[in-house]
């Protein structure tokens, strides 16, 4: 994380996140130091990274026990540690303590507990402004934009498994239920929902395929990945 002094703000400067291809870089929005797509981007880093985080821990603790059910056929403990994961986290909780801190020192407010995730992100969001109308404002863009991008390609990789479970029976919704997949071992789903967002946790997901299958959801039937060629 770059901490820099503050400078006299010129309305004609250009956004300087390595996001943007030289030659394409849009102008900064006034009295701010990035351009207004990086910080809508930031905005929405800073609110996912969280779950982000989360669900690199339920990765760790779904991929051992599928890992351990296959081996040997026993009750799993504890979790397997896979480095990328658990370096991610790492770097998540790291660098959201890192900016934390910045805006501690600089503004002399009370920071969040150091290993509270969500509190970390809140902290930030609740400085957002000041964030963004710091000289450093697009180093944080890219750091968190770096974060994002690597979680999600470890949680979810590009091989992309979509099979129909049935209508969703909640109350009043009627939207079709998918389980997704990006395991390219053994195309386990890791999500379970409905297009209106409703979703279930993994010990739900065999009393659900049961209870929308006696529904007369009809056969599950595999979707093809957005990319995908259909002949």
């Amino acid at each position: 994380m770059a901490r820099m002094a503050p400078k006299s703000f010129s309305a004609a400067s250009l956004c300087r996140s390595r996001r943007h291809q030289e030659g394409h870089r849009p102008d900064l929005l006034p009295g701010l130091y990035i351009c207004v797509e990086c910080r809508d981007r930031l905005e929405n880093d800073l609110v996912g990274l969280p779950t982000w985080y989360e669900s690199c821990a339920d990765y760790l603790d779904y991929r051992h026990h599928r890992f351990v059910e296959r081996v040997n056929g026993r009750q799993p403990r504890g979790i397997v540690l896979s480095d990328a994961v658990v370096t991610i986290r790492s770097d998540i909780l790291s660098t959201l303590a890192s900016w934390c801190s910045l805006v501690v020192d600089e503004r002399g407010v009370v920071g969040p507990n150091q290993l509270d995730i969500r509190a970390l992100a809140t902290f930030l969001v609740i400085h957002f402004t000041w964030l963004t109308a710091y000289p450093a404002a697009p180093d944080l863009v890219d750091e968190l934009a770096d974060l994002t991008e690597a979680a999600r390609g470890v949680v979810l990789p590009s091989n992309h498994f979509r099979t129909e479970v049935g209508v969703c029976d909640q109350p009043g919704c009627g939207q079709m239920v998918y389980a997704e997949s990006y395991s390219e071992e053994d195309q386990v789903p890791y999500r379970v929902a409905c297009e209106a967002g409703h979703a279930w946790p993994p010990d739900q997901w065999l009393l659900l395929r049961g209870r929308l299958g006696r529904n007369g959801a009809g056969p599950e039937r595999e979707q093809p990945a957005a990319g995908d060629v259909v002949e």
